[in-house]
């Protein structure tokens, strides 16, 4: 399936999710381990194929960015992001991201689809705050979201329950005037000098 070079970085770039998308979705967070750590569909049910469309869907009629997170190099999906609990009036989002390949986690492409999605969130989007919540176990993702500049805010105790375990959740922010953009000022400076 080809995929659009929607906003490029330096070792991924972001294409728009469609409904094909979702057979990929389904195989990722069937994976326990997985969705374990992203906390995402298919822990709580059976994490069905159309379960898959319909949460795509959800994302498309609420006008949430939703992106493949695809490898520059190969051109192979390795995983999605989005934004979502958009909430116009107050300029803020929740952020949602899952490197689905495993042997793509820990290479730095996390944080580089992460900082185009935040790019298309603050400069496109008009965001002025995004926030994220993960399990404290997630120690990966922690220090992916530290990387590309997110604040530690709080902590949600006892916020997840797997069989007999509790698991407090980390809560992280990041301010439009704390972010750099990789993608999206750049390109409208070099698009504007261009019809000069």
């Amino acid at each position: 399936m080809p995929y659009v070079r929607k906003l490029i970085g330096s070792k991924t770039y972001l294409s728009p999710v469609i409904h094909e998308d979702a057979a990929l979705l389904y195989r990722w967070h069937s994976n326990l381990e997985t969705v374990f750590l992203a906390q995402g569909p298919g822990l709580r049910s059976s994490g069905t194929a159309q379960e898959f469309k319909d949460f795509i869907d959800s994302f498309h009629k609420k006008v949430w960015p939703m992106f493949m997170i695809v490898d520059l190099a190969s051109d192979e999906p390795i995983g999605w992001c989005a934004l979502w609990n958009i909430k116009a009036a107050r300029s803020q989002a929740e952020v949602a991201i899952l490197i689905g390949e495993p042997d793509r986690r820990g290479q730095g492409r996390g944080s580089d689809a992460l900082r185009l999605l935040l790019d298309h969130g603050f400069n496109l989007r008009n965001l002025n705050r995004v926030e994220l919540e993960t399990a404290v176990h997630n120690t990966s993702a922690i220090r992916c979201y530290e990387k590309v500049g997110f604040k530690h805010i709080g902590t949600r105790r006892q916020a997840y329950i797997h069989g007999q375990k509790k698991t407090d959740s980390v809560l992280m922010d990041l301010l439009a005037e704390e972010f750099d953009s990789p993608f999206v000022i750049p390109m409208i400076g070099g698009a504007q000098s261009g019809t000069e």
